[in-house]
């Protein structure tokens, strides 16, 4: 959380990237959920497709999970079910999915 809180001051700051409020969005805790990642995502495909000349910072800090079986990669947030991971956690190929669909400079 501190170092998200950071890289959004950062970013808010006039002095430094000087980027509204309005345009950063930040999950953590609670808030980090599967579904609000992925809507956060499509979010800022939204927005960025709104200005071609949009530049765009994804940042994730967190746990993920190899399922070694499956050879699969999970992000591990808020929301999981511990005893189910593969249902539960969101999987590293649906978030950069997701990801390709934003268009940014």
């Amino acid at each position: 959380v501190k170092d998200v809180n950071a890289l959004k001051a950062i970013l808010g700051n006039p002095d430094l990237c000087g980027y509204p409020a309005a345009n950063i969005q930040v999950l953590t805790d609670s808030n980090a959920t599967r579904q609000k990642i992925l809507d956060g995502l499509q979010w800022l495909q939204q927005q960025a497709s709104s200005d071609p000349e949009a530049t765009v910072v994804v940042y994730y800090s967190g746990h993920g999970w190899l399922d070694q079986a499956q050879n699969r990669y999970y992000l591990v947030q808020h929301d999981i079910t511990p005893f189910n991971l593969p249902e539960s956690a969101l999987a590293a190929v649906d978030f950069t999915a997701a990801l390709q669909q934003i268009s940014a400079a």
